[in-house]
């Protein structure tokens, strides 16, 4: 497979500026999209990503038998991850090899030795959707997958509270609540953001 750096922006670029206008879905996969990004185990999603991607770049690829066949890290860590970079995408450095782990490819075997079950399950039906799409559905299907991760990005826009480095406890207490709430990393976030408040007052 190949397929330059430039080539992967250019993609994802025109795929984000169609998101508005073709959102639509023509595989049955929404579900399977829903379980991946209500997963705290971002990896799911993001091997998702690459799979749609490199089903873009070669059609004759097939993530179900030889998932490494596109060369997911410097695909992954190259021109995608660069893109979540720019949109201010919640992501992981590794997320997709962190879950794919050397596997040969993403098929039920793979997902029934991973956690959590409903999301790597998820990401074998896409898996196996991705394989048998067509040029126009695997595009669609990709513009339909990058909506799902601009929404995650709204979700964290939303902290941006606007508010001056004035410390206000009770500010930061309604924040780190919502984010307890709302955000995918659950509480792991707040508690990092209280233990470098800590450090730093020490």
């Amino acid at each position: 497979m190949k397929a330059s750096r430039s080539d992967v922006e250019k993609i994802m670029e025109k795929l984000r500026k169609h998101i508005s206008s073709e959102n639509g879905n023509d595989f049955g996969s929404m579900r399977e999209l829903d379980d991946l990004f209500d997963s705290k185990a971002y990896g799911f999603r993001e091997i998702v990503l690459v799979m749609a991607i490199a089903k873009i770049i070669d059609p004759d690829y097939d993530p179900v038998h030889n998932f490494y066949s596109c060369s997911p890290r410097s695909l992954y860590e190259g021109a995608i991850r660069d893109f979540l970079l720019k949109y201010k995408i919640p992501h992981m450095k590794s997320g997709p090899l962190n879950v794919a782990k050397a596997a040969k490819g993403i098929d039920p075997e793979w997902a029934s030795q991973r956690r959590p079950k409903n999301a790597a399950d998820a990401a074998v039906k896409c898996a196996e959707a991705i394989r048998n799409m067509s040029d126009q559905e695997v595009r669609k299907f990709s513009i339909t997958l990058l909506d799902y991760f601009f929404r995650e990005a709204e979700k964290i826009a939303q902290y941006d509270t606007g508010y001056s480095p004035i410390f206000d406890p009770l500010q930061l207490y309604y924040v780190l609540e919502g984010m307890i709430d709302d955000v995918i990393d659950g509480g792991n976030t707040p508690q990092r953001i209280v233990g470098t408040l800590l450090i730093v007052n020490y």
